[in-house]
């Protein structure tokens, strides 16, 4: 399956973790194919006919994880192992997901017990740059930052015209590597 795809799929699972308090969003929100047909958890309806061409008419969805607050922010990470990065916002804290090991911790607490920012939760969007490495759109902390290779995280941006951030909350690279993303006046 090639990276367009396999992203729209994993992106799109995500859903599932936010939907399962409601179970009727489910049925047009995500879908993966699943290998057991009989532990599907509902079903894909395309409203667009070029939609069709992105996903296999008897895709389902399969709920792969439960016990998330409110998730958001998916990014494949692909290379050997793949896995999935999401945030729990409330939960202050960043989950990984794989076929091979479920969802664990990657990152918790995104904004430290002690930080003085005036705006609440961990991270929502997450991306990856250009160069691979994983980006955050950190609400409680105001910013976007970058993790590095060591696990400390550098900041990219948390001003704009000389004013601090609301709550940066979703991010995305155009091909030209410029990064795009919404600061909405919550958080």
């Amino acid at each position: 399956m090639d990276t367009m795809k396999t992203a729209l799929l994993l992106s799109t699972l995500i859903l599932v973790f936010a939907c399962e308090t409601n179970p009727s969003l489910v049925a047009v929100s995500q879908s993966v194919p699943v290998e057991n047909p009989s532990t599907a958890a509902g079903k894909v309806i395309g409203l667009d006919p070029s939609f069709d061409q992105l996903l296999h008419s008897a895709a389902m969805i399969e709920k792969v994880a439960t016990g998330f607050q409110f998730i958001e922010g998916p990014v494949w990470v692909p290379g050997a192992p793949s896995h999935l990065l999401f945030s729990d916002i409330p939960a202050n804290t960043v989950y990984r997901w794989s076929a091979r090991d479920g969802a664990e911790v990657f990152l918790s607490p995104v904004l430290s017990e002690n930080a003085q920012t005036g705006a609440t939760g961990g991270s929502n969007g997450l991306a990856l740059d250009p160069a691979g490495n994983l980006i955050l759109c950190e609400h409680g902390n105001r910013r976007i930052a970058r993790m590095n290779a060591n696990g400390t995280r550098t900041t990219i941006a948390d001003r704009y015209q000389g004013r601090r951030l609301n709550s940066p909350n979703d991010i995305v690279y155009h091909a030209s590597g410029a990064a795009f993303f919404t600061d909405p006046p919550y958080g």
